[in-house]
């Protein structure tokens, strides 16, 4: 798969919204970055590093446990809801963890759920999802670009975070935080944000320009590289060894 095929999938408003980006602009109007953050928040949240953490059997457990925890706790309440169904607790207990099974141990079970979440999602976005996309559009925004002679990678789960510890995460959008994105080899969109507080948004965003030093360089291909599921691309081979060289030299042995 190419590099534009992974980034720009089937999304029209995402490939003018790249253009706009890596053309030169230095001006995006509200409803393209907008758009484009959407985008970005759904390529996130729909990859599969997020399914494997949030529908992890510890998680699942985790979630029916707390589920029927609360269910016992308010034991009459709940039990007459069961009776006017004309069913027992008992037999609601026995259907409840046939489902936890079915999630458990069929992974297109966990598909369908994911996607079931996905789509509520889209359709009622919670408050969450709204403070993170209007952090983004205020966000300060940066086109960062290499030297001559350098490249960026990008990855099956592109876009990663950075907090304000330094950390690499594939999202962590509250507090202070670093949004890197993989535009094209010779492009990343940068997106820093503070404040957790829903604001006015902007007429227009404003784009700076910077180009990477050598230390931003191997940060950038390291969390595209972290973050990653399973492929990594790039234009040219070098980039790919150069980065999995930085992580992994210290278990390099001549």
């Amino acid at each position: 798969m190419s590099w534009s095929t992974q980034i720009c999938s089937d999304s029209q408003p995402l490939w003018i919204s790249k253009h706009a980006l890596t053309s030169g602009n230095r001006v995006l109007s509200l409803r393209e970055a907008s758009d484009l953050v959407g985008i970005f928040f759904d390529i996130k949240i729909r990859n599969e590093y997020i399914r494997n953490i949030s529908l992890s059997p510890d998680s699942i457990n985790r979630t029916f446990d707390n589920v029927l925890q609360e269910h016992k706790e308010v034991d009459n309440q709940f039990n007459q809801y069961l009776q006017s169904q004309g069913i027992n607790f008992e037999k609601y207990v026995k259907i409840f963890e046939f489902i936890r099974h079915q999630w458990l141990s069929d992974e297109d079970v966990r598909k369908d759920v994911a996607n079931t979440i996905l789509l509520s999602s889209k359709m009622n976005p919670s408050d969450i999802k709204k403070l993170i996309l209007n952090k983004l559009v205020r966000g300060n925004w940066t086109i960062i670009k290499p030297l001559v002679g350098n490249q960026f990678i990008t990855s099956d789960n592109p876009g990663f975070c950075q907090s304000e510890d330094g950390r690499i995460h594939n999202t962590r959008f509250g507090g202070s935080f670093n949004f890197y994105f993989p535009l094209t080899p010779y492009h990343v969109l940068l997106i820093s944000s503070e404040r957790d507080v829903i604001e006015d948004l902007p007429e227009s965003v404003i784009i700076d320009h910077k180009f990477a030093n050598t230390e931003d360089l191997k940060m950038i291909n390291q969390g595209t590289y972290i973050v990653a599921n399973r492929e990594i691309y790039a234009k040219a081979d070098s980039p790919l060894l150069q980065t999995w060289y930085t992580l992994y030299r210290p278990f390099v042995t001549t």
